[in-house]
């Protein structure tokens, strides 16, 4: 499945991902995101299948599958470790990443 995603500053040694709320998009944080263009930190944002740039998923997803998906997103960039921010819909699936991959996690948020 190809995903809208947005990365800043890949350089640098910490990442901030961030998942939106239900009925949002990398385009609904793009003011929060650009606050990050002069800051030391690798920032990445996607759009969630059926959202923006994301084509909707074929069958119905469980939180488990969101998270699933934020894990392969993490592998595709090689991430090891991240800071977390989920807002909203996005703060379920956070909850469910940090429950089933506790060792990716700086913080979360």
């Amino acid at each position: 499945m190809s995903i809208g995603c947005l990365e800043i500053n890949p350089s640098a040694s910490k990442t901030l991902v961030i998942l939106h709320g239900w009925g949002g998009s990398i385009d609904s944080w793009q003011k929060f995101l650009d606050s990050f263009k002069n800051e030391n930190l690798h920032v990445i944002a996607f759009d969630l299948p059926g959202f923006g740039l994301s084509p909707a998923p074929e069958k119905i997803w469980r939180i488990k599958d969101y998270a699933s998906l934020a894990r392969q997103v993490l592998n595709f960039y090689g991430l090891k470790q991240v800071y977390l921010l989920g807002h909203s819909f996005g703060g379920q699936i956070a909850v469910q990443f940090a429950y089933d991959y506790p060792e990716t996690l700086e913080k979360l948020f």
